[in-house]
């Protein structure tokens, strides 16, 4: 930010006039023409082709520095699709026209790096505080060539003085379980994280919905003098502003069906409407004024259509015509800016990455750890959770007798505990992606970070803790059940738990990548870890299996967990018998019977080593294809 730059009274109402911004060189304006985009329909027509729907027709405007550009209109008036044209965040679907940064097209490599986004789901992560979630796009965005680490901590302080964030710069985002920052100082931190990496230009989609008057009002105040301060230009969507908001803004497009409107100031918009007969009365906010023309309400649908297109018409030919439309003049505010620390006048950004691999790494798995740690309730719940287990266990099966009796329960145990293993662990982690897939793609769209980095930065900070619960518990349990009291079969025991919980690590991993809802994950994930259990090797006799279903016995985590335990507690178990019973006495005659033998337990090891590695592989694919950013640019 300029060091320099300032602004005479924080809380002043600004409007200024396109003579009080300095245009630098570069990215002086951003202007779009006869921007046009359509999508396909699934209906076909007589000719077999799909049919095709217009969201946008022959839109053209203009964006220069310090201002902000509201783009209003009905619901479905193609106001978010416009913003998306814009910005470059659309994916699919057929655009045509032009879009210019100081008359220059945009370059699809560096177009990330000179804009950035503000979603209208303000999506964070809960247990990090305001400064920290600055701080960390600044460290994941800005070029660690260019900026050392203090300098990026010293930006974020200006800019959470600048969104006047300073008094809760230490408050937890906050969720439905962690009290957090107000709807306001939410909204700010959200914009905040997006200024800090400098950008050109700021698009902002309904940045007021779920807000009250005053913090809506406060955000876009704040926007807007930011914006002035940076010379930056500002675009975005809004549905009902207040006149107070009106009085910020610079411009509007007024969309209606596709089309333009009216392009200019809200006086001249005013004036340009009251010229075809519509005239907005004294005591209305002008913009309750506009939505009423452009609305095309079900019971007046003709009438309502037929003022539309005359609306549509009109600017057309205003439009064709290329006169300029009076209006007074707007009172200026005392303020420097620097022409030299303008984000217009700095070189191309590199079209490559902020950080190398093992930088992102690093702040990727720090803000994923704190998040871990910081979130007490599920802390608390995983000891409570884990003693519970024990205490129910380790007394339900306290010190097992090694006769008949014991074969069963010792099988018992050794099946139920893999079981509990895999369901325990894939649950909460099988909604990792579904949760932050918006934070994600929202960042990468940014281009803030490779998939790889993020992927194994998340993978870790909930294996880890998994490892660490599995450890707490199968350490008393092992003693408490009275398994072989053999320091080798203990940890070899310790290895197998370990191993087993990095399988169901993975597998939540790979079942979180590949589904978009919390919902689905939470359908999917039981049913993978019953079909292993069916086939986990004690309800149904491997040998028994046909080859329709065998294959589904070979990728059982806790198939290979139950055999591995069966051997380090049966092998070398000698087992009593009562006279009037039938008896087994040895282990190994039990591992016979149950079709337990053939691989070891290193073996067993091994596989389960495999199955992690391909299950983490296919997560990381599923993960890449679902995460990348749409961008359409023209």
């Amino acid at each position: 930010m300029p060091p320099n730059s300032k602004i005479s009274d924080e809380h002043l109402s600004i409007n200024v006039t396109d003579t009080d911004i300095p245009t630098p060189n570069r990215g002086g304006s951003l202007s779009w023409n006869n921007v046009t985009y359509s999508i396909d329909l699934k209906t076909k027509d007589d000719n077999g082709k799909p049919k095709s729907r217009t969201l946008l027709s022959d839109v053209s405007g203009e964006a220069k520095r310090g201002e902000l550009v509201a783009i209003m209109g009905s619901s479905g008036a193609g106001k978010t699709t416009l913003l998306n044209c814009l910005s470059g965040r659309l994916g699919t679907g057929h655009l045509s026209g032009s879009v210019t940064l100081d008359g220059r097209p945009r370059n699809r490599k560096t177009w990330k790096k000179l804009v950035a986004f503000v979603e209208q789901d303000d999506q964070m992560y809960s247990n990090i505080t305001v400064r920290e979630t600055i701080n960390y796009a600044a460290r994941l965005r800005l070029s660690s060539s260019r900026y050392a680490k203090a300098e990026k901590a010293s930006l974020t302080d200006d800019v959470i003085k600048s969104l006047r964030l300073s008094k809760a710069k230490d408050t937890y985002i906050g969720d439905g379980l962690t009290r957090g920052v107000s709807g306001g100082e939410r909204k700010r931190t959200a914009i905040a994280q997006e200024l800090v990496g400098n950008p050109e230009i700021l698009f902002l989609d309904e940045p007021t919905s779920g807000l009250d008057s005053n913090s809506a009002y406060a955000v876009l105040e704040n926007v807007k003098a930011e914006a002035i301060r940076t010379g930056r230009i500002v675009i975005l969507t809004i549905h009902q502003p207040s006149n107070e908001i009106l009085s910020l803004l610079s411009k509007v497009v007024l969309l209606a069906g596709g089309s333009t409107v009216f392009f200019g100031p809200v006086e001249d918009a005013l004036t340009h409407f009251a010229s075809l007969g519509y005239t907005c009365p004294a005591r209305k906010n002008p913009a309750d004024f506009f939505l009423d023309l452009l609305t095309i309400d079900e019971e007046t649908h003709e009438e309502d259509t037929a003022r539309v297109k005359k609306l549509q018409e009109a600017y057309r030919q205003l439009d064709q015509s290329n006169v300029p439309v009076t209006h007074p003049s707007e009172p200026k505010i005392s303020m420097t800016v620097s022409l030299d620390a303008l984000p217009g006048d700095s070189p191309e950004p590199a079209a490559g990455w902020s950080n190398n691999w093992f930088t992102e790494f690093l702040i990727l798995f720090e803000r994923a750890w704190l998040d871990v740690l910081r979130s007490k309730p599920v802390v608390i719940a995983s000891f409570v959770r884990t003693a519970v287990l024990v205490i129910l266990i380790g007394f339900a099966f306290w010190q097992l007798d090694k006769d008949q009796r014991g074969i069963q329960n010792r099988a018992g145990i050794l099946f139920l505990w893999p079981i509990n293993q895999v369901f325990v662990t894939i649950q909460p982690i099988v909604a990792t992606f579904p949760l932050e897939r918006v934070i994600m793609l929202r960042e990468r769209s940014a281009g803030s970070y490779r998939v790889s980095s993020f992927y194994i930065s998340k993978v870790l900070s909930q294996a880890i803790p998994a490892v660490f619960y599995s450890m707490l518990a199968c350490v008393p349990l092992y003693w408490m059940i009275g398994l072989q009291h053999s320091a080798w079969k203990f940890f070899a025991w310790l290895l197998i738990n370990a191993l087993e919980t990095t399988a169901a690590v993975a597998l939540g991993f790979m079942v979180s990548s590949g589904v978009e809802t919390v919902q689905m994950a939470m359908a999917v994930a039981p049913m993978i870890a019953v079909v292993f259990l069916l086939f986990g090797g004690n309800i149904i006799n491997n040998g028994s299996l046909g080859w329709w279903f065998k294959w589904l016995h070979y990728v059982s985590p806790i198939g290979y967990a139950y055999r591995s335990f069966m051997q380090l507690e049966f092998r070398g178990l000698s087992l009593s018998c009562q006279p009037d019973e039938p008896c087994t006495p040895t282990g190994e005659l039990v591992l016979q019977q149950q079709d337990l033998n053939g691989l070891s337990v290193w073996a067993c090891a091994g596989i389960l080593v495999a199955l992690s590695t391909w299950w983490f592989l296919t997560g990381y694919v599923l993960l890449r294809k679902t995460s990348k950013p749409k961008m359409k640019v023209l």
